[in-house]
């Protein structure tokens, strides 16, 4: 398995969105011994499996349009500005979304981050003697990376947002 790393293009065979030694300097600068310790080979399963995440979670989220209908990612895109008004290029990987990758695939080392979910996911309310145990309707069903979360503000949409334009 090899990286094809997303450099802009909007290449048709791309499986990330950042490079090992992007990831290697994201976990090193926050002292991430975990990252440091895996084979080249778990981080590249780990890249693709990050990146492979972030385009299904985000999907319906990301703003802009895609650049190009051929290529693999949902980047690179056109017609999205950061959180300050200023337009990214539309052969701009933004660095904020090649550290949610590294972040993400930090936790792929350890976990499925595309979980399948079943009916026993989605129970509401649990009795068990006299405990009762009972979600709100809006809690997940599956497990939410509250850091990716924060790293990609202003190249998502928030959650249950209206989305303008094509889908």
């Amino acid at each position: 398995m090899s990286l094809t790393v997303e450099t802009g293009y909007g290449l048709a065979g791309a499986n990330t969105y950042a490079t090992i030694d992007e990831a290697d300097v994201y976990h090193s600068d926050r002292g991430d011994t975990t990252w440091a310790d895996a084979s080249e080979s778990e981080k590249t399963e780990a890249l693709i499996l990050a990146t492979e995440y972030l385009d299904v979670r985000y999907y319906y989220r990301w703003k802009g349009f895609k650049k190009t209908e051929d290529q693999a990612l949902e980047w690179p895109r056109t017609w999205v500005y950061d959180r300050n008004g200023w337009l990214f290029a539309s052969d701009e990987i933004p660095v904020r979304l090649k550290e949610a990758t590294a972040e993400a695939a930090l936790k792929a080392l350890s976990e499925t981050l595309l979980p399948d979910v079943t009916r026993d996911d989605m129970v509401r309310r649990v009795t068990v003697g006299p405990i009762t145990t009972e979600y709100k309707q809006s809690a997940p069903a599956t497990k939410q990376y509250t850091k990716v979360d924060r790293i990609l503000r202003g190249l998502v949409q928030p959650a249950g947002g209206i989305r303008i334009g094509r889908a």
